[in-house]
């Protein structure tokens, strides 16, 4: 193939990609407008970032594993590694009686150099908010998922995952405004559901 129908082919590939992306985002417009998935949506918790999430109130109600996101939930997605702050803080949540692990949506090439300061067990290509990934995750640590937190960014992916498995979730602020472009366009639609999760427009989920 020379550059020119290379470059033809990137460009109706990228179009195409960029079609389907505005296409999920009308469909989920839609049934959030709707309330067809606000009780998959909404967070048990909305915090400013993992530091402001209660941990202490975590281990009062027998939570023992916490499950994070990576990308623009404990770094931004543009980061390859975690900063020494970061290391401290999440080994010492380790050494108050929590396990720890990654779920990420990224790939492994991401998750791996990610994860070697910590050398968590990391589970890569989640495909959130499908149940594959974290399923893994509760039959290698041996956990319920009431015993479970999932902490992330996104609303269409870390809560809906957590949320259709009966865990405790916890929806944090994105660290950084730089987004990929796939999760820039869900941002608009998260904000309409972060927007009636604080003024209760609807009831809030519970878990049974």
């Amino acid at each position: 193939m020379d550059c020119g129908k290379k470059t033809s082919f990137n460009s109706r590939f990228w179009s195409m990609s960029a079609i389907k992306q505005l296409l999920f985002r009308q469909t989920l417009q839609r049934f959030v407008v709707q309330g067809v998935l606000m009780k998959f949506l909404y967070p048990d918790i909305y915090v400013k970032n993992i530091r402001a999430i209660p941990y202490g109130k975590m281990l009062e109600r027998n939570i023992k594993l916490l499950v994070f996101d990576i990308d623009n939930t404990l770094v931004p997605y543009d980061m390859p590694e975690a900063t020494e702050d970061l290391v401290i803080f999440l080994n010492g949540l380790k050494a108050q009686g929590f396990e720890i692990c990654l779920l990420s949506n990224n790939n492994k090439k991401r998750v791996e150099l990610f994860n070697k300061k910590f050398n968590f067990t990391a589970i890569y290509k989640a495909r959130k908010p499908a149940s594959v990934g974290i399923k893994k995750i509760i039959n290698m640590f041996g956990v319920s998922p009431e015993e479970v937190a999932i902490i992330g960014d996104q609303i269409f992916t870390d809560i809906w995952c957590g949320n259709r498995n009966k865990m405790f979730t916890i929806l944090t602020k994105p660290v950084e405004k730089r987004d990929s472009f796939g999760v820039y366009l869900k941002r608009g639609i998260e904000r309409k559901v972060v927007d009636a999760f604080k003024k209760k427009a609807y009831p809030i989920h519970k878990k049974s």
